[in-house]
This record gives C-alpha cells, sequence and structure tokens, in this order.
C-alpha cells in the first residue's frame, strides 16, 4: 500500500502559509513535509514568499503541503494541475505546525514492524518520493524501522488507528505523530 503523507487531524495552533517552490527536480503534493530552503523568491508578478524544497530523511521539517496553486508563469491557469511538477517554479499552501499539532502517516514496515510498545519513541521519514500523478497526493511514508529515543529524529509517534495498529491485519499501520524535529523550534525531545 502506497503512502499518503503526512495529514493533519488535530491542528491547534499552526498557520497556513504561501510558499514558493523553486526549480528543483522533486514532484510535491498534498501530504509533502517540505523544508526552507534559506531564500525566499518571487514567482512572476506574485508575492516574495519564502522558498521551501521536499524534504529529505533527517531534514528539519518547516511543514506540509495542504494545497497547490493551480497557476504558473509557464502555464498559466490549470485547473487540472493537483501536483506541482518537478522542476517547476509555483506556489503552495503549507501548514506550519504548532507545538501539540497532531498528523496521520501511514508507517513503511519494510524492514521492522510496529507494536504498541512504540507509541512515544521517535522515527524518521522514509526519503520522501515524488507525489501520485494521478491523485496529487504525497507517498512520504515513516520509516518504522528508525524507531528509538533519539531525540535528533523528525517525529514523535503519539498513537496509532486502532482498525489499522499492531493487531489488525493491515500490512502498513496509520500512526499519529507529532513532529519533534521543526526548523520553527530547537532540539526535539527524547522518546520515551
Amino acid at each position: 500500500m502506497a503512502g499518503y503523507g503526512f495529514v493533519p487531524v488535530q491542528h491547534r495552533q499552526g498557520a497556513l502559509e504561501l510558499c514558493a517552490f523553486g526549480t528543483d527536480a522533486q514532484r510535491v503534493g498534498v501530504g509533502d513535509p517540505v523544508t526552507l530552503a534559506g531564500s525566499s523568491a518571487r514567482i512572476g508578478a506574485g508575492p516574495i514568499r519564502p522558498t521551501v524544497v521536499l524534504s529529505a530523511a533527517s531534514d528539519s521539517i518547516y511543514g506540509v503541503v495542504v494545497g497547490i496553486q493551480q497557476h504558473t508563469v509557464a502555464t498559466g491557469m490549470n485547473l487540472n494541475q493537483i501536483y506541482r511538477p518537478a522542476s517547476t517554479a509555483m506556489y503552495a499552501m503549507v501548514y506550519v505546525p504548532g507545538e501539540n499539532d497532531r498528523f496521520w502517516v501511514e508507517s513503511d514496515e519494510d524492514s521492522a514492524s510496529f507494536a504498541a510498545t512504540d507509541v512515544g519513541l521517535n522515527a524518521d521519514m522514509a526519503t520522501a518520493s515524488s507525489c501520485d500523478t494521478g491523485t496529487g497526493q504525497s507517498t512520504c511514508v515513516l520509516d518504522i524501522s528508525t524507531k528509538a529515543t533519539t531525540n535528533t529524529l523528525a517525529f514523535k509517534i503519539i498513537g496509532y488507528d486502532e482498525n489499522r495498529g499492531p493487531s489488525s491485519t493491515s500490512p502498513n499501520p496509520r500512526l499519529m505523530v507529532t513532529f519533534n524535529q521543526r526548523s520553527t523550534i530547537d532540539t526535539g525531545g527524547t522518546g520515551t
């Protein structure tokens, strides 16, 4: 089963921010985690906004893409555009999470399995891959083989979907996580 990225489910303190993608070579979809690129950009006559890139494993996460602007300078308005194509300058809405905001994400379970006793541990995401071009949805998953108490891992596991958890027949449990490593805070907490 392919992942669907990070889905905000309990958000209290975060904020939406319009961000710009430069011309990096990755497709980006809804649910993809992004990292600040350290600059800002103006696309066409649009506003100057912080530039983001698709996050890699171990990156300090800035936020999660929740929408793509359906307009580019090169193609004009395209209402069928449901993801950001590779190497295309576009704006996207990014949800920048607050301290206690929670997200659903699927576990990959390729080399390790999730157990109920793993709640409280930290984990990293599998290296983000290009989004699904048919749905515009992220394919990002949590790399459960990285679970540990290490405070530098990007996410803290705080729960799981009982219908798709360790006792179900689902090969990829759906986990509830918070961001342990964000670019808007200092080093995260140690897992328990």
